[in-house]
C-alpha cells in the first residue's frame, strides 16, 4: 500500500478494490484515508503529488502509531515492483487469473506473467492498459522507483566529477 501511495498522482490513484479509499470529515478534512485490515487505516494528506504526514492509525482506538512524514527511505527499503502490486491489488481481488487478465488487457499471457512474476519491467504500453482505476503515470513512476533502487544498490564506485575542458 505504500508503494502504490508513493506513487500516486492523486488520491484516484488509490481507488482500488479492498482500499476503501475516502476522504475523511470533521477536524480531519483534507485528508483521506485507505484501509489496511480491521480497523487499521493509513491516513495521508496530498500535496501536490506528495503524500505527507502519513499515519498508521487504529480507528478504534485512535492510536497513531506511526509517526508524521513521509514513510521510510527508498534506500532501506526495496519498492514493490508494479507487477507485484497489480497481481496482488487488482487481480486477486477480483478473481482473475493471468490468462483471463490478458485475454481483458489484450496481451499474451506470457508477457503478462512475466510482469505479474517480476521477471519483466513494466513498459508504457502496459502501463496505459492496467490503469483502468489509476494513471498510467503513477504505475510508471512504480517502475522508476524501483529501478532507481536497484541502481543505487550498485552505485558505481569510478565516476569522477565532470570538469570544463579547456581549449
Amino acid at each position: 500500500m505504500l508503494d502504490r501511495l508513493d506513487a500516486a498522482m492523486s488520491p484516484q490513484d488509490m481507488m482500488l478494490p479492498g482500499f476503501g479509499l475516502h476522504q475523511l470529515k470533521g477536524e480531519c478534512v483534507g485528508r483521506w484515508a485507505a484501509s489496511v485490515s480491521g480497523n487499521w487505516r493509513v491516513v495521508f494528506e496530498l500535496e501536490g503529488t506528495d503524500a505527507i504526514n502519513v499515519d498508521h492509525v487504529d480507528y478504534h482506538w485512535r492510536n497513531v502509531q506511526v509517526a508524521e512524514g513521509r514513510h521510510e527511505q527508498m534506500t532501506t527499503r526495496r519498492p514493490a515492483h508494479p507487477g507485484e502490486l497489480f497481481l496482488e491489488d487488482d487481480m486477486k481481488p477480483l478473481g482473475l487469473t493471468v490468462t483471463e487478465t490478458a485475454r481483458n488487457l489484450g496481451v499474451t499471457r506470457k508477457t503478462l506473467s512475466e510482469l505479474v512474476n517480476q521477471h519483466a519491467n513494466l513498459r508504457p504500453e502496459m502501463a496505459l492498459r492496467i490503469a483502468t482505476k489509476t494513471t498510467p503515470e503513477s504505475w510508471l513512476l512504480m517502475q522508476t522507483k524501483l529501478d532507481l533502487w536497484r541502481a543505487l544498490q550498485k552505485k558505481p564506485t569510478t565516476v569522477r566529477e565532470l570538469q570544463r575542458v579547456r581549449p
